[in-house]
C-alpha cells in the first residue's frame, strides 16, 4: 500500500524533469526513511 509520503514523491518526481527517469517503488525508500526525511530530501 502506497503512504501518503510515497504520493508526494511520485507528484514531485513527475514535476521534476530531472528525475523522471528514476524508477521508484513503494519499497526504494523503507518506512523509517519516510518518518526521518521529508518526500523534498528524497527528491
Amino acid at each position: 500500500m502506497k503512504t501518503k509520503w510515497y504520493k508526494q514523491l511520485e507528484k514531485g518526481v513527475d514535476a521534476q524533469a530531472s528525475v523522471q527517469k528514476l524508477k521508484v517503488s513503494d519499497e526504494t525508500f523503507s518506512v523509517n526513511y519516510q518518518e526521518d526525511f521529508a518526500v523534498s530530501d528524497a527528491l
